[in-house]
């Protein structure tokens, strides 16, 4: 396709231009190319249909910050056009392989997670966990979900097969003493002895790798005709625990639920395939159901999503691309959406459909879907943690990255129980040590830009009394009024280049002292996300102790015989706290509440409320 010069030199036309030539594309299959000013490919997509796809781009708002930054830089679209949707994904598939355009994904593998390996390169192998898959000598399962799942497994591989626990390097015929622990108890063949031949052990490793890999029927009918050769050899003895080992092996795998194809009774091989979503990121977690049972897990992470409807083929796409062996049945948990590839058509496997699926394997697909939002949970913790703090640097201007943050926030009702929190946060996360509350004394009624300027003065001025380290950024829970009360509360002690910034709940909106209109990030930007964690920490644990000192109000002034519901919350309302109802004149009760018990009824105040309350 020609690469034609996009004449358009404002922004509006520009667009406009892309737009026309976006709905120009043939309505077919094929493979969309976006390129910059100079002629470089900015991205690389496919569709289903050319002209819908490639105008979507243009004629709706992009949540995106990536999106908009693509379509920016944009200044010509070219395409080319497919027999077919899978043949559309693998010609992507190819031209992304070749020119590795800028804003096009790169999958990379969770290597966060333990995979368990079999060290089969060896003369004896062994199984050990590692996080770095790939030695071509070694055979993997996994990702597991922890360590401590591998470990699990490793442990019964010893109790149902016999092989080694330590990590020498052993060769056949040459004995490598001392003999371990566990050869002495009988829990480990001793190979470094020359007590087992490198064929009798490859047996047990073969019994271990046939379990890993869900296939049990074939490991049984393995270990009979061993146990029938045994016993022809008059060994009784090798039979018996031959006989015994299968017994252990059928009672470990009756533990799991065997899958089956509707109205076939024989255990199936598929995987189940779900995707996560948030934030501008990604997981897809697959699993491998091998002999009706699952054998395996493979977590799949992208860190720079962006709004890709195409996304869950190009996972599949590239895990299948690199697996050996893949199953005839296929099955997704995720409904499709209208440009979207058959994920299973160009896999050239069979999709079940949920709906008609056994039992076990729709409780699996919920599983897998559930690892996968745990994965893009956990890639959206390691974010805010790192990522997030550099951001905010950036963003703020700050000359470091803030590592020990504060925020404030109010609470009352009317005016009653007016109290406070601070929250601190190190390297972005909690640090609960140095959380602290305070009764707001000062404010009468309600009154929130006074009182976040009460607790934010009466807590530097400790810090500075003290001499304690100051907050590398002062967050407030709230709009420019509660900024400029706490910035003034900083001025007042001579803290006035304290960094302190306010994030207001609604609009979610950033306010600054040096900027007249507020900040509007981006949802998925990296430093709100941080902010709003912080904000709703401290929003939820001023909300708790809010709670505590109103029920204590509450029930003091209950106790008080004559004294309802309506009179208690009058006179909250009016002196706002039980210190006020207590320090009240009779004149003052009487404005209140009306009558002529004000006497009596302050004799009754004074008694049941003590005066530290």
């Amino acid at each position: 396709m020609p690469n034609d010069e996009n004449p358009c030199a404002d922004d509006t036309s520009k667009t406009l231009h892309l737009a026309q030539k976006a709905q120009s594309l043939p309505d077919l299959p094929g493979v969309y190319i976006m390129r910059d000013s100079s002629g470089q490919i900015l991205y690389i997509g496919k569709a289903k249909r050319l002209c819908r796809r490639a105008a979507s781009y243009f004629n709706k708002t992009q949540e995106s910050a990536k999106t908009r930054a693509l379509i920016a830089q944009i200044a010509n679209i070219d395409h080319i056009v497919a027999a077919s949707e899978s043949e559309a994904l693998l010609l992507e598939s190819n031209l992304i392989k070749e020119h590795h355009p800028r804003y096009n994904i790169q999958l990379r593998d969770s290597k966060r997670y333990p995979w368990l390996a079999a060290s089969i390169g060896e003369d004896f192998p062994r199984f050990f966990k590692t996080r770095l898959p790939g030695a071509p000598e070694n055979q993997y399962f996994g990702p597991y979900p922890s360590v401590a799942v591998i470990r699990n497994t490793i442990a019964l591989l010893h109790r149902l097969f016999r092989f080694r626990y330590c990590h020498k390097k052993l060769l056949e015929g040459k004995p490598a003493p001392p003999l371990c622990f566990y050869a002495r108890i009988r829990r480990c063949p001793a190979p470094c002895e020359g007590m087992i031949s490198k064929a009798d052990y490859r047996k047990n490793i073969e019994g271990a790798l046939l379990f890993l890999e869900g296939k049990q029927e074939e490991l049984r009918i393995h270990i009979e005709n061993e146990m029938r050769a045994r016993s022809l050899r008059l060994d009784y003895e090798g039979a018996a625990v031959l006989r015994d080992q299968l017994a252990a092996i059928m009672e470990a795998s009756q533990a799991q639920a065997v899958c089956r194809l509707p109205g076939d009774n024989l255990p199936m091989d598929i995987d189940i395939a779900a995707m996560a979503e948030g934030s501008g990121a990604a997981a897809c977690a697959i699993f491998a159901v091998r002999g009706g049972k699952l054998v395996a897990q493979h977590l799949w992470l992208e860190e720079n999503a962006g709004d890709k409807p195409e996304l869950f083929a190009q996972f599949l796409k590239q895990h299948y691309a690199r697996e050996k062996h893949k199953p005839k049945y296929i099955m997704l948990q995720r409904k499709q959406v209208e440009d979207e590839p058959d994920e299973a058509g160009f896999l050239d496997m069979l999709l079940l459909e949920s709906q008609t699926a056994d039992p076990g394997l729709r409780s699996l697909a919920r599983q897998a879907e559930k690892n996968a939002f745990l994965a893009l949970e956990d890639e959206m913790k390691r974010r805010l943690h790192d990522d997030g703090l550099e951001t905010l640097r950036q963003l703020l201007g700050l000359p470091s990255s803030p590592r020990d943050i504060e925020a404030f926030d109010i609470a009352n009702t009317l005016g009653e129980a007016n109290v406070a929190a601070c929250v601190h946060f190190k390297n972005g996360r909690p640090d609960t040590k140095n959380y602290r509350r305070f009764i707001i004394r000062s404010v009468a009624g309600q009154d929130d830009f006074a009182s976040i300027q009460e607790a934010v003065g009466r807590r530097y001025q400790r810090l500075v009394n003290e001499n304690k380290p100051l907050p590398d950024l002062v967050l407030i829970d709230g709009g420019r009024g509660q900024l400029h009360s706490a910035r003034e509360a900083l001025l007042a002690l001579g803290l006035g280049t304290l960094p302190i910034a306010a994030l207001a709940k609604k609009e979610e909106l950033l306010f600054l002292p040096d900027r007249e209109e507020p900040l509007a990030l981006d949802r998925h930007h990296y430093a709100l996300r941080l902010l709003q964690t912080i904000r709703d920490e401290v929003h939820r644990f001023v909300n708790t102790y809010h709670a505590e000192k109103r029920d204590t109000a509450h029930s003091a002034l209950e106790d008080i015989p004559g004294i309802g519901p309506a009179a208690r919350k009058k006179l909250l309302a009016h002196f706002g706290s039980l210190a006020g109802v207590r320090s009240a004149s009779p004149e003052e009760l009487i404005a209140v509440l009306g009558g002529k018990r004000a006497e009596s009824l302050k004799r009754a105040l004074v008694k049941h409320i003590a005066p530290n309350e």
